[in-house]
């Protein structure tokens, strides 16, 4: 079973960026990922006037897929929760197709966006109009 939980200590926040090859952000919140109970990959994101998600990456030697674009949606689910309805990701924070699937847009400076603004709300009716109504 996939669990995604707060790494609370900075000590493990460290420890997993160290599992992952990362440069550990003091500054940073995070995220772990964790499959069966074992560590499968984190995440490392600021909140601020715009969310900033710094790495999105698996352990060394991991491939999953699943837990990026799930782990992903949920960090921008908080920052949006936040308050804070807009994302800015590092170029190479994750594989692009992660990025790509979890809402985040290139911008023509080689950036990533993703405008949470609706988002999170209504998933399922997002960018739909409403039919006519019968006369």
């Amino acid at each position: 079973m996939l669990t995604v939980k707060p790494l609370e200590s900075k000590q493990e926040q460290e420890a997993a960026c160290a599992r992952c090859a990362i440069p550990y952000e003091a500054d940073d919140l995070a995220y772990g990922a964790y499959a069966d109970g074992e560590f499968i990959g984190m995440c490392q994101f600021k909140v601020g006037e715009v969310g900033y998600i710094r790495d999105l990456v698996c352990a060394q030697g991991t491939e999953d897929f699943e837990a990026l674009f799930i782990m992903g949606r949920g960090t921008l689910n908080f920052i949006d929760l936040c308050g804070v309805h807009t994302c800015r990701a590092r170029a190479g924070a994750a594989a692009d197709r992660v990025l790509l699937a979890i809402g985040f847009r290139r911008q023509a400076d080689g950036d990533w966006f993703a405008d949470m603004s609706q988002m999170f709300t209504s998933p399922c009716q997002a960018g739909k109009q409403s039919a006519p109504a019968d006369t």
